[in-house]
Parts: structure tokens; sequence; C-alpha cells
């Protein structure tokens, strides 16, 4: 269900902390995304200043679009680490 960085799964699944983009973890469904994040949160995975994006790439190898964003929105517009 869940793999550290592969690069051929379709869901990958950041953290934003500090302003340090960190790569999580990936899945190739959308229940894994649940499952990871809730298991995650009872670990004590994340801080309440923690974000948490959700990058999908259907197309291995292309750069794919945030269901989620980490990035949170200042002055309208999102903004990049």
């Amino acid at each position: 269900m869940m793999a550290l960085q592969a690069d051929d799964c379709r869901y990958r699944i950041y953290r934003l902390r500090r302003g340090e983009l960190q790569l999580l973890g990936t899945t190739d469904t959308p229940e894994g995304i649940g499952v990871a994040l809730v298991l995650w949160h009872e670990e004590g995975e994340f801080s309440r200043r923690d974000t948490v994006g959700i990058l999908d790439r259907p197309v291995p190898g292309k750069t794919g679009r945030w269901l989620v964003t980490p990035f949170r929105e200042k002055r309208g517009a999102a903004q990049a680490p």
C-alpha cells in the first residue's frame, strides 16, 4: 500500500514543515492516502504548524497537480517555500 518515494506510484503525500517540503510517502490509491494520513496522525507525525499536500501524478515522471496544496495562501496567492 504505502511506499517511500516510489516514483511509479500515482499519489505523493507531502508535509511542509518550517518551509521545507518533505515527501512522506506514496500510494496508488485514494484509499491509501486516507489510511496513511490517519496512521501518521495517530503516531504523532504531524505538528499543529505542519501543512499536508497531496500531489496527483497520473502519468509517471510528469509533474502532476496538487489535489491538496501544502502552501498556505498569502495575500491571495499560494506561496511556495
